[in-house]
């Protein structure tokens, strides 16, 4: 527990940091020179929506520079569509991350940054696991439904009210129950088919096979890549057999889950609904690996994302703005033509109502794991990333290189599934010069 005294040393630092971020001659730079164009895309319909989500992933794709496997499937997305090369989630860990995602607020603002504030995995936890989750925290911890303001709703509530048809396949874990509002269907089998004809619809679509816990659960698991593949492993984790035997497991798993995705996209083309509907792909933080998920270092919090627009409108191209999980929900309002909520800390990229200014930072936050209490904020620039732990600022600039390249793909595989061997690497070339902190 923070005493007074130390809760204002804490926050005096933390103005401090801002002080030294403001005064940085890059940032300062940033400033003269960011770019008023960006792609916003231009319908005269009213758009479908889909959230591919991939657990615990962080930047390790070819269209974001590391080109140890190939994904046919998310190349072909990125060559269609958008890359967002700043987009950080807010909470490192899953059920903060995806209190953000659904409210468009701070974690943290609502009481739900605690990782966790209870088993509230779905909406049907019985009283007994909720009394066997609260005995085995420690002393002084306390299982808790986190409360969000009585005026914050899902922003789901608002996409049904408006007339779409709204589905979770299937993961919540918002750190509170979700409400009866919230999905027209939530199960293992929710996709867009029961819509009324016409019905536009959000979908939501969980990938779990790149979950941390698969990085063992599957360790006996046959491979999808060669049993030899040469992997870089992290310069913070041990170039060993067993640390090179699980950064492999880790790119098999991107592998398996990029065909996953296909199968989906599969679905959405053979159902007509390709070119009507806006394709986010991305994940809910950092990687799966020591010192990645959990921690506020890039490795934990910057992760890739992907949009496709209908007709692939700004095919190719990449979007280096700062985005922040809390954007998330105010855009998807923007796109579908409703106006964010002033209570959303969030603000829209996208859309009708998009952001009038860009940010300069991006903020992120982590507290009690489990047991483990930690009080650790961040802020993040495009040229430095400072952290804030127990009263003490730790600023860190990237070395971004001015040759660095993004890759865009030249070759596109028929379908969104499983590519035909002839058609090889959709993205290739060297990873992208830059150093992970």
């Amino acid at each position: 527990m923070y005493t007074k005294i130390q809760q204002s040393t804490y926050w005096l630092a933390f103005l401090l940091l801002g002080l030294v971020l403001s005064c940085s001659p890059e940032h300062n730079e940033a400033n003269q020179e960011e770019s008023t164009s960006f792609p916003n895309p231009s319908l005269d319909f009213q758009p479908n929506i889909i959230w591919l989500v991939a657990e615990d992933q962080s930047p390790n794709l070819p269209s974001f520079g590391d080109s140890t496997v190939t994904t046919p499937t998310l190349s072909r997305l990125a060559a269609e569509g958008v890359c967002y090369d700043n987009f950080y989630t807010a909470h490192p860990v899953c059920a903060p991350a995806r209190a953000s995602i659904i409210t468009g607020m701070y974690a943290n603002h609502i009481g739900a940054s605690h990782m966790r504030t209870g088993p509230w995995y779905n909406d049907k936890v019985p009283p007994e696991v909720v009394e066997q989750y609260s005995q085995r925290l420690p002393e002084g911890v306390v299982s808790y439904e986190a409360v969000p303001p009585a005026n914050a709703k899902m922003f789901t509530e608002y996409l049904r009210a408006a007339g779409y048809y709204c589905t979770n396949n299937s993961k919540q874990d918002y750190q509170f129950k979700k409400t009866m509002t919230a999905w027209d269907e939530d199960s293992n089998q929710a996709f867009w088919a029961k819509r009324k004809k016409g019905q536009p619809f959000f979908a939501v679509f969980n990938f779990g096979v790149t979950h941390e816990s698969r990085i063992w659960a599957k360790a006996e698991d046959s491979l999808w890549v060669a049993e030899d593949l040469d992997v870089p492993v992290p310069p913070y984790l041990p170039d060993t057999e067993v640390g090179r035997r699980d950064v492999r497991r880790m790119y098999s798993n991107i592998k398996e889950m990029d065909t996953q995705v296909g199968e989906v996209l599969d679905r959405l083309e053979a159902d007509g609904l390709l070119d009507s509907t806006i394709i986010f792909w991305y994940s809910d933080h950092g990687g799966p690996l020591p010192r990645q998920k959990r921690l506020l270092y890039d490795s934990g919090i910057k992760v890739p994302m992907i949009i496709r627009f209908p007709g692939q409108q700004f095919a190719g191209q990449r979007d280096d703005r700062m985005v922040s999980f809390i954007d998330l929900a105010p855009t998807v309002l923007s796109l579908v033509g409703l106006a964010p909520k002033d209570y959303m800390d969030g603000k829209a990229f996208l859309g009708e109502y998009v952001r009038e200014e860009e940010p300069k930072y991006v903020f992120g936050a982590a507290d009690r794991f489990d047991g483990k209490p930690d009080r650790i904020r961040s802020v993040q620039t495009v040229q430095i990333s400072a952290l804030l732990h127990a009263g003490e600022a730790h600023v860190s600039r990237r070395a971004v290189s001015p040759t660095a390249t993004h890759y865009a793909g030249a070759v596109a595989p028929a379908r969104y599934g499983r590519p035909d061997a002839r058609t090889g690497p959709v993205v290739s070339g060297t990873k992208t010069q830059r150093r992970v902190i």
